[in-house]
């Protein structure tokens, strides 16, 4: 006989920065995650971070690059947002595939397309 589930009563904790092993995810714990690349929940890049990388790639101040990102990412979502596909290189092809309105927002279910067989590497 299965135990019951115990109900959540605290957010859980984020993981630490420097984690290099996560449990690996099958998406059979919560059904909604099963189309995730194995790891990628816990991996994700924060803004902030993004902020960080960029002004040491450019050696611009990271008040600069935030202005700049900021917009960015604006114009982007208004685009997604309006159902146009955006052709970002080396990013690729991303296009809205699936939009639902729900209580929390909008859920827009993207794909993207990347040429090549592999990422650039750092």
């Amino acid at each position: 006989m299965a135990t019951p589930r115990a109900a959540k009563t605290a957010p859980a904790e984020p993981a630490p920065e420097d984690a290099t092993e996560t449990a690996p995810r099958t998406g059979a714990e919560d059904g909604a995650e099963a189309g995730l690349v194995e790891g990628a929940r816990g991996n994700a890049l924060k803004k902030r971070e993004l902020i960080e990388r960029v002004a040491a790639e450019t050696g611009l101040k990271r008040r600069e690059v935030k202005a700049v990102a900021e917009s960015v990412l604006s114009v982007m979502a208004r685009a997604l947002g309006e159902g146009q596909s955006l052709n970002l290189e080396p990013l690729g092809k991303l296009r809205v595939a699936r939009s639902t309105d729900n209580a929390d927002g909008r859920v827009l279910t993207c794909k993207l397309r990347q040429k090549g067989a592999a990422l650039p590497s750092e």
